[in-house]
């Protein structure tokens, strides 16, 4: 199996983090102790290399393995029936060299739909990538059906929505992952910034960043675009607003048209 081709002019590049917020306590788990942890997977033009694209899902057996069978237990499914996602193939090719630029990338953060994953959105995030986009995908901690850490520890889906509270309670989480946007900006601020060791110092352009997701993804799109400065433009797939009591959007949003209308084309 294979995603389908990105129709840019430039090869994708990915890289994974792990990134940790110590200055917010998780509030999806019972330990006290717990901070905010996230998986977040950014694409971006590569330069061109001879290497293989790299597959999409997790390929240590043992990591895949209980990545997979926490997909199935959401599904009501054997783990088994999912073991074909390991020959799944991506167009990316992990952590090649960001590719030479006169000037830095705009930014589009994604955001998943609630109990789903990023690796739904990864064929957006590489298309966007090879029209000269920089894509961060964030799994949602606990509101993903499963998120695989590098250290190999597997997070299942443990948030609480049902019918009588959806909307107070899906205020309070919808708040946790617009700060995990915000939070996910200032780490790729830090990355520009060469406070990190990586190739993207210098790539990413701050000024220009646009934000889209699916469903509870979208609705966080909008509070995002709403709330965070620094975001220019948004796209809500399919979402349902839950703050609604927001003054009027200040800024390009919409369910329709492609976000690379909004923020600066690459130019050549």
């Amino acid at each position: 199996m294979v995603l389908p081709k990105p129709d840019g002019p430039d090869a994708v590049g990915t890289v994974t983090f792990d990134w940790t917020d110590g200055n917010r306590e998780e509030k999806l788990t019972d330990d006290p102790g717990d901070k905010r942890e996230l998986v977040v997977q950014v694409w971006y033009p590569a330069e061109k290399t001879s290497s293989p694209p790299q597959f999409l899902f997790p390929q240590d057996p043992q990591i895949f393995h209980n990545y997979i069978s926490a997909f199935a237990e959401g599904f009501h499914l054997p783990a088994f029936v999912l073991d074909y996602w390991k020959y799944t193939r991506s167009h990316s090719f992990q952590d090649a060299p960001v590719l030479s630029s006169a000037q830095p990338y705009p930014l589009v953060i994604i955001n998943h739909g609630m109990g789903t994953s990023r690796m739904l959105h990864a064929s957006q995030a590489e298309h966007l990538a090879s029209h000269g986009y920089i894509v961060a995908a964030i799994d949602h901690t606990y509101s993903t059906t499963a998120t695989a850490f590098s250290d190999g520890h597997i997070t299942g889906f443990t948030t609480e929505l049902s019918a009588e509270d959806v909307y107070d309670k899906a205020r309070a989480v919808g708040d946790i992952w617009t700060q995990d946007v915000e939070f996910v900006i200032s780490q790729l601020e830090a990355l520009n910034a060469g406070r990190m060791e990586t190739d993207f110092k210098d790539k990413v352009d701050l000024n220009h960043v646009g934000i889209m997701g699916h469903s509870f993804g979208g609705a966080t799109a909008y509070n995002a675009a709403y709330t965070i400065a620094k975001i220019k433009a948004g796209i809500n797939m399919d979402g349902t607003l839950i703050e609604l009591d927001h003054d009027q959007m200040n800024k390009p949003f919409s369910d329709i048209v492609s976000i690379q209308t909004w923020i600066r084309p690459r130019k050549i």
